[in-house]
């Protein structure tokens, strides 16, 4: 039993001292180590079962539409009903809503996956309400003034099936750590995210720039593991074939050009934006505009900033304020204590936070962006230790 902890303890030396964010790195000496990791998938960040349920889940929408064409369509909820569980969380119905979007694209797509999970407010945190019914939506994006057809929703669905099996993994592994996080999330957390996730400003670097810092966030770096993992045995890759088909992906290509992206290569691409930048510090008020493109990077980096902490400000007084439903119903029978107290010093304290980087906004977002760096590299090394669950083949 020494020999072995020993051993994970050198194979997780070898993750920390990884420098250089490359696959090589992060998987090259992974055969001196990986007898060391004999641990359960949960352990890198893959709960047992969850590629099955996936698949589970992928065939059971398949086999529905087929039956019912019409939802593919009419923007309908439908619902499947099965064992879809996987680990220790049961689910025992998928509540399925496909929406259809417009998009500036050539062609019509699968887009996002959903999951949102009821919650409720407890204090400053919001807490996931146990439930059987898993909430998926899928969004197809569509050319303007295109007309989807049944034949089209389907083609999309099955023509990467493997990909979107492992989109359904990514949402399953949202709902499973809602139901494992007691604890629950920070409200501030919560509008921080919700933020980042939702909001863009028709600008691609500062577009860039919400999207990667959504995407390194913690709460999406915990369900990729498992995301990877159920692509990996779709596709039946083995361990000697991980490094290329790691390269491969798409959701390694991001990390790394999340990581490999600095302060000054944003800043760079600002620079090339000066005539977006113009027109949107030309309508600030009460503000002398700077003669040098330096300058009006900064005001417009401080506009930028201005904006986050509103859009924060207010998700968050949203969520103070017990939109959800559920809050309301659970408030009339007594079973949450809102505590207006309570409340003013929970926004107290959030706006302090938000006031942290007040007219100091080179700094933020270059805190931001090496934070996104340092992120997305916890991340790859955590996708690295998929090797360590794969089969061994031939």
């Amino acid at each position: 039993m020494r020999e072995q902890i020993n051993r994970v303890r050198n194979w997780k030396q070898f993750l920390n001292e990884s420098l250089e964010v490359t696959p090589k790195n992060v998987v090259g000496k992974m055969t001196d180590f990986i007898e060391g990791l004999k641990i359960l998938n949960e352990a890198v960040g893959v709960p047992e079962g969850i590629e099955l349920s996936a698949r589970k889940v992928y065939d059971d929408i398949i086999r529905f539409l087929e039956n019912n064409p019409e939802y593919a369509t009419n923007k309908q909820k439908f619902e499947i009903r099965d064992n879809y569980g996987f680990s220790d969380y049961y689910i025992d119905m998928i509540e399925v809503n496909i929406e259809h979007i417009e998009a500036i694209i050539d062609k019509s797509q699968i887009g996002d996956m959903g999951f949102r999970a009821s919650t409720m407010r407890e204090g400053g945190r919001l807490k996931s309400i146990a439930s059987t019914t898993f909430p998926l939506q899928i969004t197809i994006a569509r050319p303007k003034n295109d007309l989807i057809k049944y034949d089209d929703v389907m083609s999309l669905l099955k023509t990467d099936a493997p990909k979107n099996i492992s989109k359904i993994a990514h949402e399953l592994k949202h709902g499973y750590d809602g139901y494992k996080n007691i604890g629950g999330l920070k409200l501030g957390d919560a509008a921080e995210y919700n933020v980042f996730y939702n909001s863009r400003f028709g600008n691609e670097v500062i577009d860039k720039f919400m999207f990667d810092t959504y995407f390194a966030i913690r709460y999406e770096s915990l369900v990729r593991p498992s995301q990877l993992y159920t692509l990996a045995k779709e596709k039946g890759i083995t361990k000697k074939d991980f490094i290329n088909f790691l390269e491969e992906t798409d959701l390694y290509k991001t990390l790394i050009e999340i990581a490999n992206k600095s302060y000054e290569d944003f800043r760079g691409q600002l620079k090339e934006n000066m005539d977006f930048i113009n027109k949107v510090i030309k309508n600030f008020q009460n503000v002398t505009i700077p003669k040098d493109d330096e300058g009006k990077i900064d005001l417009f980096l401080r506009g930028i900033l201005g904006t986050l902490s509103v859009k924060m400000m207010e998700n968050f007084i949203e969520k103070i304020n017990n939109n959800n439903p559920v809050d309301g119903l659970l408030s009339m029978f007594g079973n949450v204590q809102m505590d207006p107290d309570e409340d003013e010093k929970l926004i107290k304290d959030f706006i302090k936070k938000l006031s942290k980087y007040t007219n100091r906004e080179v700094e933020f977002f270059e805190y931001m962006i090496e934070e996104n760096q340092n992120k997305s590299r916890q991340a790859i090394k955590k996708l690295g230790s998929i090797y360590s669950i794969l089969p061994d083949g031939s």
